[in-house]
């Protein structure tokens, strides 16, 4: 597993998002609330969510997008390529 991880978060709550899409950890509805994806400390039985076109996992390029907490991850395959936007909503 990368250790190269991007943090989304409002104030509330905070997700570590890994190249490949998955959101490694995730505690709701607060930051302090035990966690719902915890792949970051089990890779086996921690558990994530991805996004996967046609169920194949690649590694994208994270950034963020400029004066923002939006992470914007691209991905490139033979086919082309395809953005996805990361952020946790404001409340």
């Amino acid at each position: 597993m990368s250790l190269s991880q991007a943090v989304i978060g409002n104030g509330n709550l905070i997700a570590l998002v890994h190249p490949d899409s998955g959101i490694d950890w995730l505690c709701m509805p607060r930051f302090d609330s035990p966690s719902i994806f915890g792949r970051l400390l089990d890779e086996e039985r921690g558990g994530t969510w991805r996004f996967l076109p046609s169920g194949r996992v690649q590694q994208g390029q994270m950034r963020y997008v400029r004066n923002t907490n939006v992470l914007l991850t691209r991905f490139e395959d033979e086919s082309g390529a395809w953005d996805l936007f990361d952020f946790v909503r404001l409340q």
